[in-house]
């Protein structure tokens, strides 16, 4: 989903409050669209105790938010693929102590099955995250960024042929101009 969305995607260091972007800071400036998620430090032992304070949180009714379970249906939203778990872990966002991106991608899907969420945290971020996936530029620049700069060649490729067919554009007009005023 995060590789898709094309949602900058911060770590937000509480201590320093300093943020690392995993996409192009220019990016993060022009369209004032940011993504902040705690950093998470996944071991072997991270799936028990994340699913032991849901359980908690499940057996208190009176609770009018429930924190962890609202934090582990977001990322497991967000999280379907090894790429988005190595996307997270390029922002700094994931620390993965497990054999593969693969393990954690699935300690996350596997986290809320047949928990009942209730009242969803961080619901006003996700209607904002929806409506700007939803968008076309954010769409188009996110496709973009992924099919033609996902590497620095085809990157350089792509500047390489814009700049030709500016100076293609350039030299039409120059050549209909001088073929006019003679």
């Amino acid at each position: 989903m995060i590789a898709r969305s094309g949602i900058p995607t911060y770590c937000v260091d509480d201590s320093t409050r300093s943020r690392r972007c995993c996409c192009f800071s220019w990016f993060c400036q022009l369209f004032g669209s940011r993504f902040e998620l705690p950093e998470l430090f996944i071991q072997g032992d991270t799936e028990s105790f994340l699913k032991n304070l849901i359980a908690f949180e499940q057996c208190y009714l009176d609770i009018e938010h429930r924190y962890m379970t609202s934090y582990a249906y977001l990322m497991d939203t967000l999280i379907n693929t090894k790429e988005d778990i190595q996307l997270l872990e390029d922002a700094g966002v994931i620390y993965n102590g497990l054999r593969s991106s693969e393990d954690a991608a699935d300690l996350f899907n596997n986290l809320c099955k047949e928990v009942a969420l209730g009242n969803f945290f961080f619901f006003s971020q996700w209607k904002q995250v929806d409506y700007y996936c939803k968008r076309r530029w954010p769409r188009r620049l996110a496709l973009l960024r992924r099919n033609y700069f996902g590497n620095p060649w085809t990157g350089i490729s792509v500047i390489a042929a814009l700049i030709l067919f500016a100076l293609t554009v350039v030299q039409t007009v120059y050549g209909v101009r001088s073929s006019w005023s003679s």
